[in-house]
């Protein structure tokens, strides 16, 4: 049986590398799996802070990459292996620390789906432009929320 991979090599020769997409894929689901993490801490850590609900919204949108992305490298035929981080965010982080924490992870992942946008490999590329959307509407609103949170601290 041919894996997914040799088929997308058929289609689109020389330009698909299976090993080469599925590390891309694995290294974008462990930072998405990562932002889980810090959310999950920060949403913790701010308790019933009126951002809750939008750190929720947040998060739940990064697992929903993280599993998309996950069941892209099973359909390339390997296993996703995705640990996240242990988040630095504890009950007792304040929220300047969080912001700051979530700030962090939302570059890197803007970062990262901006790097695999310009990828050689058509998968990579493809999904990439499927997924980068998703994580810039993500990374607005929880800048114009940290933005709002700085504000009503001043």
């Amino acid at each position: 049986m041919e894996r997914s991979g040799d088929i997308m090599q058929l289609i689109y020769p020389g330009s698909y590398s299976g090993a080469h997409t599925v590390d891309m894929l694995m290294g974008l689901a462990r930072a998405e799996k990562d932002a889980v993490s810090a959310y999950r801490s920060a949403i913790t850590a701010v308790g019933n802070h009126a951002c809750r609900p939008e750190l929720v919204g947040s998060m739940q949108s990064h697992q929903v990459r993280a599993d998309l992305l996950a069941c892209e490298v099973r359909r390339l035929g390997a296993s996703p292996f995705l640990p996240a981080k242990v988040s630095n965010i504890d009950d007792e982080t304040d929220l300047a620390t969080c912001e700051n924490k979530l700030a962090e992870v939302e570059e890197l992942l803007n970062q990262k789906y901006a790097i695999l946008s310009t990828d050689t490999d058509f998968a990579v590329q493809l999904l990439a432009r499927r997924i980068q959307p998703q994580q810039a509407g993500t990374s607005v609103t929880i800048n114009n929320l940290l933005g709002q949170i700085a504000s009503q601290a001043a």
